[in-house]
């Protein structure tokens, strides 16, 4: 570790759904988080680590049950690569601490704000600019980036070591929050419901076309398998410190000036 540097802020990660590059992100995502607890453990005079992880992390809830720091990892449960990956790197952060390291990890929900909007979560907002029709009944929780910034510097202030806490600022349906986006933009709200059979044939033949092609799948199992989930995340524990979320509302308004300047 470069000489007197005392805090890591641990959030580079790689994310993929294809299932031919697991182990690649099981690799980068829990042997990279080990090599860093490891440094910062032999670092001398060091003070803090915070750790980025996920609600990928916590389980899927049951009905509309919440799913809090308390949520235990199942993995009869059917996660995806990217969840076990991550759930590998928070062990590797819980044994750094207890073997000394003064951490702390935070579990955001899908993160929206402005980025590449040509991939990941930014990339919602492009599909819906672009006219794309359809959404799935799935439910999740979201939280603007800003957020995700502020709170990690709001433990730190804190000096909150040894907790996990959840970043989410509401539960929406993907519907829903394709709605909202639409609106921003002034441009039509997608239409189309997408049923479960529907997305349980087309990730098989997008599977094959990958095969024989060698192109990315434009949709795989554990994509599908999320987008007509429900999940709930309860996010009073750091609100119970004094933490406040911006509503998403807000994210979109914020985001749609940057994609329009992209466009």
């Amino acid at each position: 570790m470069r000489r007197g540097v005392d805090t890591v802020f641990h959030c580079a990660a790689m994310i993929s759904f294809i299932p031919r590059e697991a182990q690649e992100m099981e690799r980068v995502n829990i042997e990279g988080t080990a090599n860093l607890v490891n440094i910062c453990l032999e670092s001398t005079n060091f003070r803090y680590f915070c750790f980025v992880s996920s609600v990928a992390t916590l389980g899927r809830s049951s009905g509309d049950q919440q799913l809090d720091e308390h949520s235990h990892w199942d993995p009869t449960t059917h996660p995806s690569n990217y969840a076990i990956s991550k759930y590998g790197a928070e062990r590797e952060v819980w044994r750094g601490v207890a073997e000394g390291l003064p951490g702390v990890m935070v579990n955001p929900s899908i993160v929206l704000g402005p980025g590449d909007f040509n991939k990941g979560s930014s990339e919602l907002f492009k599909k819906v600019a672009n006219g794309f029709p359809f959404y799935t009944e799935g439910v999740s929780g979201f939280v603007d980036v800003r957020d995700v910034c502020d709170a990690i510097l709001f433990l730190w202030k804190k000096n909150k070591t040894g907790e996990r806490y959840i970043l989410n600022a509401e539960d929406l349906s993907f519907k829903r929050l394709f709605e909202k986006i639409a609106a921003g933009l002034k441009v039509k709200a997608p239409s189309i419901k997408i049923q479960s059979w529907m997305t349980s044939l087309v990730w098989p033949i997008d599977f094959i076309r990958c095969k024989l092609t060698g192109g990315k799948p434009f949709i795989t199992r554990e994509t599908a398998r999320s987008a007509r989930s429900r999940f709930h995340y309860s996010a009073e524990k750091i609100k119970a410190e004094g933490f406040q979320f911006r509503s998403i509302d807000e994210c979109i308004a914020f985001t749609i000036p940057f994609l329009k300047k992209q466009s």
